[in-house]
């Protein structure tokens, strides 16, 4: 089931929400989480897709943000609107998804727009499955969240959102690239760590750094 709202605001959205949970006897304090996603038009399908697939392990409700590309008349030369969309049953997993398209002065407020929506004692991720922000602690929706997931390989630029990530990183922040490569980075740690363990040293202190250096000569001493 999927219901479509043009021009509307989070309070009709909230009483619809409430309105189909009733209908289908049901609450949504189910839900372990709220999982806030901030993406664009052409890639909210499959974002929705994963969220969809992760739902049905962790029954949550999906709040996703994009931006509007609704058509605009030719007179309306600084339209603000905000338009949802609201799936229910099949097409949302084992949850709720809601989909946000606001438009003009609404992007800049991405927060206020999610706060009437979240699920009540239940913690926030925030999710940036395409570009991210440089400070995921000071993003609106970042700040809200207790886990902030993102994924550097699919952004336009991963060296340099690796790097901002890196150095505004916190405690909350995961990124899904670094944790592809979990296995790989175990292996390599396994090949490197075998005996006989050599000590290392700092230059010009103690015998040479055989577990650096070797077989070249060492450089440390």
């Amino acid at each position: 089931m999927i219901i479509t709202l043009q021009d509307t605001e989070t309070r009709e959205i909230s009483a619809k929400i409430d309105e189909l949970h009733e209908e289908r006897g049901e609450a949504a304090l189910g839900r372990v989480l709220t999982l806030l996603i901030s993406t664009n038009e052409a890639e909210l399908e499959h974002d929705l897709e994963v969220a969809n697939n992760a739902s049905r392990e962790h029954p949550c409700r999906v709040i996703a943000v994009a931006p509007s590309s609704r058509k605009i008349m030719p007179e309306e030369e600084h339209p603000t609107f905000l338009d949802a969309e609201i799936r229910f049953g099949s097409d949302a997993g084992a949850g709720e998804i809601i989909v946000l398209r606001p438009r003009g002065g609404l992007v800049r407020h991405a927060d206020t727009l999610v706060i009437p929506l979240l699920v009540p004692d239940a913690p926030v991720v925030a999710w940036w499955p395409n570009e991210a922000p440089a400070n995921l602690s000071k993003d609106l929706l970042g700040s809200m969240a207790s886990s902030r997931i993102t994924d550097a390989m699919h952004s336009s630029n991963p060296q340099r959102t690796m790097d901002d990530l890196r150095r505004n990183r916190s405690a909350k922040d995961v990124d899904m690239s670094w944790t592809r490569l979990t296995i790989w980075r175990a292996m390599i740690a396994s090949m490197l760590d075998q005996p006989p363990h050599a000590t290392t040293a700092r230059r010009g202190r103690g015998p040479p750094c055989r577990w650096i250096c070797w077989p070249h000569g060492c450089a440390c001493g």
